[in-house]
């Protein structure tokens, strides 16, 4: 695949990305006494994970649903700043919450008042 051009960067995300390897069906034939499989190539499995980030106002959130939501069907990069990680993925589907009014006190964050939460139906390719 493809070297991808954009990267959905999350303050968190929340749950397992997934292992990617070698995939494989089971194509043994009926009463055969061993089991054969054939390769399919090297895949992930589609798993949900949740992404959070925070913006300094409403515009700001609502631009980054926005772009979200724009790379649904896309290969990209998830970025987790807050645990330093990234993937290379497939994005299924993005489920987007309406961004939100907080307070966040402490960890950098102080000028962040606009929380944005969406939950990604993803693959990873690498």
């Amino acid at each position: 695949m493809a070297t991808p051009t954009e990267t959905l960067v999350a303050q968190t995300v929340m749950g397992i990305v997934g292992n990617f390897g070698d995939a494989y069906t089971d194509v043994t034939r009926p009463g055969a006494v061993t089991h054969r499989f054939r390769y399919e190539g090297k895949r992930g499995r589609q798993t949900q994970v949740e992404a959070v980030q925070f913006y300094v106002d409403k515009a700001a959130a609502i631009t980054g649903r926005n772009g979200w939501e724009a790379m649904q069907g896309s290969e990209v990069y998830l970025k987790d700043t807050l645990n330093d990680h990234t993937w290379q993925v497939f994005v299924h589907a993005v489920d987007a919450d309406v961004p939100r009014r907080v307070e966040v006190v402490g960890g950098g964050l102080n000028d962040r008042k606009w929380m944005l939460r969406a939950r990604l139906s993803i693959t990873r390719t690498v």
